[in-house]
């Protein structure tokens, strides 16, 4: 009776080749000894939020937060119900970096933003009251109830979007909205108060770059002719158009080989 070995038994493949043994003292591949290493988290963001109940029925959600620093903190916050808790968490979040000292952020309001923006220009030097009249007029929705309701202003028209929604897109549209109403002044105004307050954005790290510097160029209104420069461009004509006659009849005269007209004696006293 043939004795077949377990080890025979078990390298036989169903092809009839015996299959490759392994030992386990074989090295292993360097994608087998080193783990994926975790990717860092962008500075203000946070990771996946997990939720766990606790013993006295809470939940409890957490997540990784990377703060500005760029260090990688655990957060967590408690609820009644899962939601609650997760909801609690988001909204902390979203307070977490203006909590840790910055005054502007990619979440700010551009209601907040105009306001930060005026009282800078308040301590700038060289800033008139006119002007900071001029800027409030563009800014603020009037309380006068003898104001008309459709005046556009900036809090009205653009003062629910945060920094990072109000791209170059939505202010380029709000621009030339107020250019087809009849007011190339006004959008003017709006475009170099906007311009200012995304600069300001800008220098407290909320965003990258200005996102009005890239809308169109807004049209110039047509100057009408004016009668003393027409007038004044009738007598310039006319006075080359002399000058070439005379210097034509001069290159004529000369051409026949006539003398040129004496000159006038001088005058005796």
């Amino acid at each position: 009776m043939l004795d077949v070995s377990p080890s025979f038994a078990n390298s036989s493949r169903p092809d009839g080749h015996p299959a490759r043994s392994r030992s386990r003292d074989s090295p292993t591949t360097p994608q087998e000894e080193q783990p994926m290493s975790r990717q860092s988290l962008p500075l203000g963001t946070y990771g996946r939020i997990t939720s766990k109940r606790q013993p006295n029925g809470s939940w409890r959600a957490t997540t990784r937060y990377r703060d500005d620093d760029g260090i990688t903190r655990p957060v967590h916050r408690f609820g009644t119900t899962k939601g609650r808790a997760e909801g609690t968490l988001r909204e902390s979040l979203t307070h977490r970096t203006g909590a840790r000292g910055r005054l502007i952020t990619r979440d700010t309001k551009l209601t907040d933003l105009a306001d930060l923006w005026l009282a800078e220009k308040v301590l700038q030097e060289g800033i008139t009251e006119q002007s900071l009249d001029l800027y409030r007029m563009e800014i603020e929705v009037s309380i006068d109830c003898r104001a008309s309701k459709g005046t556009v202003k900036i809090k009205s028209a653009l003062g629910g979007l945060r920094v990072w929604e109000a791209t170059t897109s939505r202010i380029d549209a709000h621009l030339k909205r107020i250019v087809l109403d009849g007011h190339r002044e006004k959008a003017r105004r709006h475009r170099v108060i906007l311009s200012e307050m995304m600069s300001m954005a800008v220098r407290h790290d909320a965003i990258n770059r200005n996102p009005v510097r890239e809308v169109a160029d807004l049209p110039r209104k047509r100057q009408k002719p004016r009668a003393k420069d027409f007038e004044i461009a009738v007598l310039n004509r006319c006075r080359s158009r002399q000058r070439g006659g005379c210097e034509q009849f001069c290159a004529t005269w000369e051409h026949r080989g006539e003398p040129s007209a004496p000159e006038a004696a001088p005058a005796r006293f």
